[in-house]
């Protein structure tokens, strides 16, 4: 009788099939964050109140992506107002397009009441509603390439053991016969 080999081969799909999957989790842990911190002010921020853009902040962000650098430029509001007879200074935690707002110019925006340093200016939950809404859609794209790739594996599974089988079908009609003819 033959030695037969039983070496175990892994569809040449599954570890990037594993990466998408780990990529869709991360964008939808993201999604959820941009999702929790809009609900969150949306819930808190109850109270309209006015008051006068003091500066915007730039802040410089770098990324690298394997060794690829990039450089943006984010804008952070900085807002003055009264409540309570109290002078607040804030600069909102959400970043805004770099000439939506001038120095100097008159604001309507809603706070928390309880903590006047949680707010946000007009259009800056929609803003973080869509953004929320693209990283789960990156989500949902990477688990479909995982399905897909997981969907190869199988396939490619199914044919190898479809193809072991018919090797071992054959093998043994020889074996047979040359047993027969001893």
């Amino acid at each position: 009788m033959a030695v037969k080999n039983e070496k175990s081969q892994t569809a040449p799909a599954v570890l990037p099939a594993i990466v998408f999957l780990i990529i869709g989790f991360v964008f939808l842990w993201l999604s959820g964050l941009t999702f929790s911190r809009t609900d969150h002010l949306a819930k808190v921020c109850t109270e309209e109140t006015e008051g006068k853009i003091v500066e915007i902040i730039q802040k410089i962000v770098t990324s690298r992506t394997g060794s690829v650098r990039t450089t943006r430029t984010e804008y952070y509001p900085r807002v003055r107002f009264t409540r309570g007879g109290k002078i607040y200074t804030v600069t909102s935690g959400m970043t805004v397009p770099k000439d939506k707002y001038k120095r100097g110019q008159k604001v309507t925006f809603m706070i928390n009441p309880d903590d006047p340093s949680e707010l946000y200016l007009d259009g800056q939950l929609n803003t973080y509603s869509a953004v929320g809404w693209l990283i789960l859609g990156f989500s949902a794209v990477s688990f479909l390439v995982a399905a897909i790739l997981f969907r190869k594996c199988r396939l490619y599974n199914i044919g190898h053991r479809q193809q072991k089988q018919e090797t071992d079908w054959i093998q043994e009609q020889i074996d047979r016969e040359n047993f027969t003819n001893r």
